[in-house]
């Protein structure tokens, strides 16, 4: 590709072999090299070390994520940048160190020889090549020489000067004016040089389709890069490990219009309205829950959900109700463990500098959280971005699911840096989701909470299984649904064979004694003994579950204030009712209903 650029030298300087001498005055400029800035240079640097020193820059920036993050280039960086290019692995010459004490090959960038006609021949040497930038344009200086055959050399240099404009869809570098040495050239007279030299001559001016991105009109004298054409060069980049997702990132900052850029004299700034993105602070969480974020492995879902067991086996015993309620709090705990655990969900980029210092962005997960709707959920993930603040906020809709043990949600509205409260022009809304969602599917990516490949977000309720399991001291239970409600999550379970039978067995048993008038009177004689208003609140239920199990017609609500009655209970009242139980149940049944759930 330079090859080819610098080639746009043949012609200007085959003009000047055959130019009137007057003009040949103007143009010719053999001190043209002390111009060069090589000052600017770093030796032994690569591109990414010369940017990396204004990449942390911007990033400290990040340190007030109410500003918007600015990264300045200046003329001197960008020189240097175009050095580390020139003199690379594959570059023109990794030998080329300009100045007063270079020789030979390292004076010059590139060399070529060509046919004038057929007796003679010209060696161009292109010397230098760097860039200057002023208020809205941007200055390129080429320096060359042609050597007619094997003696007379001639010495000039090339000023192209463009004015820059960020268009909707593409960057666009139009032509202002040439200069060859001190002779300026219009558009016009240019390009009809150039034809009158390709017809005059033979040679051809090659139309530089081999840009990394955009092309260069010669009719025109000017560059477009569209800018999907950057975006498809960063995804289909095979040294660039998140290409999708990055790309995906920037294909959203230009539909949104997030980066503009200005040249000024000596610098280009380039702005990235960040504002935007990003949040007062991190994400309010009940403690419980930002402890699991915080440890994960301290957090027992087992101990919690061993609770839930235990009341939920005394309502199904009394009910026959297979459906445990999961709160919407201890549904998040289980959530944050199996996502804080996942290294994938974070990132790390690292820019090492010119003198080996090294600057890092650094993108995690720092908390996730699920607000359960009658109608879906609202799902927002928390970014921590070297220490600043993004929340991603799903609104999601609960679709039909064809597998019992998934909730498959369409994702209605999607926004990034949203506080509460905030106008709308204060964050980001994206209109099209699809894209996004396809570059997320693989780094979001958990055993609970995936993007499946029609876009859909879905809730795995597999990850309880095992949980549930060891929360009885025997196993023997499976998960065989899960729903959702407003603040809760619904778990239909199912048991063997002696688990169920045992529940059945002891659901019998403890209806009958409800229904035993002389039995009540003595759990009332019993527990009238321990006043407290917990043994009035069981007292009281017990006797409205007697009253409807007798009419044949007991309730969820009036099984469920029973039970949560009895868990109220101290530690020595419960053990007094299940004395009282035990005379009149029958002390196995009910060491065998006790067994299944562990100490």
């Amino acid at each position: 590709m330079i090859k080819g650029l610098f080639k746009l030298l043949f012609a200007l300087l085959i003009l000047v072999l055959i130019s009137p001498f007057v003009i040949l005055g103007l143009m010719y400029q053999g001190n043209a090299d002390d111009n060069i800035p090589a000052e600017d240079y770093v030796q032994e640097a690569t591109v990414e070390n010369v940017l990396a020193e204004e990449i942390d820059l911007a990033l400290k920036g990040l340190n007030t994520p109410e500003e918007d993050l600015v990264l300045s280039i200046s003329d001197a960086t960008m020189n240097a940048l175009i050095y580390a290019f020139l003199t690379s692995e594959t570059g023109p010459n990794p030998d080329y160190n300009p100045g007063d004490d270079c020789t030979s090959d390292a004076c010059v960038i590139f060399t070529e020889t060509f046919d004038i006609n057929a007796n003679a021949t010209g060696t161009l040497r292109v010397t230098g090549f760097w860039v200057e930038l002023f208020d809205n344009q941007l200055h390129v200086h080429l320096n060359a020489s042609v050597q007619y055959n094997d003696g007379f050399t001639y010495a000039t240099s090339v000023r192209l000067d463009f004015n820059i404009e960020d268009r909707t869809d593409e960057y666009y570098l139009s032509f202002d004016r040439v200069s060859l040495g001190r002779l300026p050239l219009t558009q016009s007279l240019f390009t009809r040089v150039l034809g009158w030299v390709e017809n005059a001559t033979g040679e051809t001016v090659e139309n530089l389709d081999a840009l990394p991105v955009g092309t260069l009109d010669l009719e025109t004298l000017s560059v477009t890069i569209p800018k999907a054409e950057i975006i498809q060069s960063i995804e289909e980049d095979p040294d660039q490990e998140n290409g999708p997702l990055l790309a995906e990132l920037l294909r959203i900052v230009f539909a949104n219009e997030l980066l503009t850029f200005k040249v000024l004299d000596g610098q280009l700034d380039v702005t990235l309205q960040s504002s935007l993105l990003f949040n007062e602070g991190p994400l309010e969480l009940d403690l419980a829950l930002e402890a699991v974020f915080e440890n994960p492995e301290a957090f027992d879902p087992t101990a919690s959900l061993t609770g839930l067991l235990e009341s939920f086996i005394l309502t199904a015993a009394l009910s026959g109700e297979g459906t445990l309620m999961v709160d919407e709090l201890l549904f998040n705990q289980v959530i944050a463990q199996s996502t804080a655990q996942v290294d994938g969900l974070s990132f790390t980029q690292t820019f090492a500098g010119i003198e080996g210092e090294v600057s890092e962005l650094s993108v995690g997960l720092d908390s996730l959280l699920m607000d359960l709707t009658e109608t879906g959920m609202i799902l927002t993930l928390s970014l921590d971005i070297n220490g600043a603040y993004s929340q991603v906020l799903f609104t999601l809709d609960k679709v039909p699911s064809d597998d019992p043990l998934v909730l498959l949600y369409d994702v209605s509205r999607l926004s990034i840096g949203e506080d509460e409260n905030e106008a709308e022009s204060e964050y980001l809304v994206l209109d099209n989701l699809t894209p996004i969602l396809e570059a997320l599917s693989a780094n979001l990516s958990t055993s609970a909470v995936s993007i499946n490949e029609a876009q859909k977000i879905q809730l795995d309720g597999r990850i309880l299984q095992a949980t549930l399991e060891e929360s009885l001291a025997g196993g023997g239970i499976d998960l065989s649904g899960i729903d959702t409600q407003e603040d809760a999550v619904l778990l239909s379970l199912t048991f063997d064979g002696i688990i169920n039978d045992t529940i059945t067995a002891y659901g019998d048993a403890l209806k009958d004694l409800l229904e035993d008038d002389f039995a009540l009177s003595t759990i009332e004689s019993v527990m009238s003994a321990l006043p407290s208003e917990e043994v009035d609140q069981l007292l009281e239920s017990m006797n409205t579950l007697s009253d409807e199990i007798t009419a044949g017609n007991p309730s969820s609500e009036t099984v469920d204030a029973f039970v949560d009655s009895y868990e109220s209970l101290s530690a020595l009242e419960k053990t007094a009712l299940m004395e009282s139980f035990e005379t009149i149940i029958g002390a196995d049944l009910i060491d065998d209903f006790e067994g299944i759930i562990p100490e």
